[in-house]
């Protein structure tokens, strides 16, 4: 498994507190905007609405643009940094990533994550048959339950879909834990 360096959890850590995310559940957006294969895209506009509802819910939400794009505003630290990019995704309680190329971080790691986009297309079906041996809807063998590929657009109801089943197994988890631990 990847992992981040402690330097860079200690980095993270610190950035996180500046930023007055310290001890808030996080939730990263990871998406994609190229000039090339365009058809890989995010959908901004659900993307966008997607934030919205999950900081309506009480999530700390980090919006991390693709690196061309953050560099052209003078951004990009974790965007082009892959250990300070895998800190951060460590530290989150969930990795929502459209189909770009920071996603085999999360692949190979033990951060929560849900990939959208996967497979849309024959094409990319075909790709993860070959390059993967994944058929369609499969999952990566070695992933967690919290470890998710979904084979389906990323539209604002597919994500919310997608997050609430999270919550509701997450929540089961828990509730699991206090009736082992009893009374």
């Amino acid at each position: 498994k990847l992992a981040p360096s402690e330097q860079a959890m200690r980095y993270m850590g610190a950035w996180l507190t500046t930023m007055r995310y310290a001890g808030k559940k996080i939730v990263t957006l990871t998406v994609r905007r190229q000039d090339t294969q365009p058809d890989r895209n995010c959908d901004i506009r659900a993307w966008t609405d997607l934030r919205q509802w999950l900081g309506q819910r009480g999530y700390a939400v980090l919006w991390i643009d693709d690196s061309n794009d953050a560099l052209t505003r003078g951004h990009g630290f974790h965007e082009l940094d892959p250990d300070l990019r895998l800190a951060l995704y460590e530290r989150a309680a969930m990795n929502l990533i459209g189909a770009n190329g920071p996603s085999v971080l999360l692949w190979f790691s033990s951060a929560p994550f849900m990939q959208f986009n996967v497979g849309v297309q024959q094409k990319w079906i075909d790709h993860m048959a070959e390059h993967m041996h994944l058929k369609e809807g499969e999952q990566l063998p070695w992933a967690r339950p919290d470890q998710r590929l979904v084979w389906k657009p990323d539209t604002f109801e597919v994500m919310r879909e997608e997050f609430q089943k999270w919550e509701s197994e997450q929540s089961a988890a828990v509730k699991k834990v206090e009736v082992a631990a009893g009374p």
